[in-house]
């Protein structure tokens, strides 16, 4: 996470955290790779991010604490490629 005169910028996957009765998708958070999980404010830039779930970005945005939790307003986001993963098992024979 970077910060700079009230914005911050994380880079995470669009996770969805709240459905409806209809099992419709209505409030996404972002999961960051080092486990942190900030939920996205649901007006301007940040309703967009509902049309990405699963997709890695990069938000940019302010950051407020209500009820315990890290809300962010999305000022703009990017959509990323997702960062590879090692895999450490791909040629342990014991595991193929």
């Amino acid at each position: 996470m970077k910060k700079s005169a009230g914005m911050i910028t994380v880079e995470g996957y669009v996770d969805p955290c709240q459905w409806d009765e209809d099992e419709e998708v209505t409030a996404v958070q972002i999961a960051t790779d080092d486990m942190r999980e900030y939920l996205v404010e649901d007006s301007g830039k940040g309703a967009q991010l509902l049309d990405y779930v699963d997709e890695y970005v990069q938000v940019v945005g302010t950051l407020t604490k209500k009820q315990g939790r890290h809300v962010l307003k999305v000022q703009r986001f990017e959509v990323l490629d997702a960062p590879e993963v090692a895999d450490d098992y791909e040629d342990d024979e014991e595991y193929l």
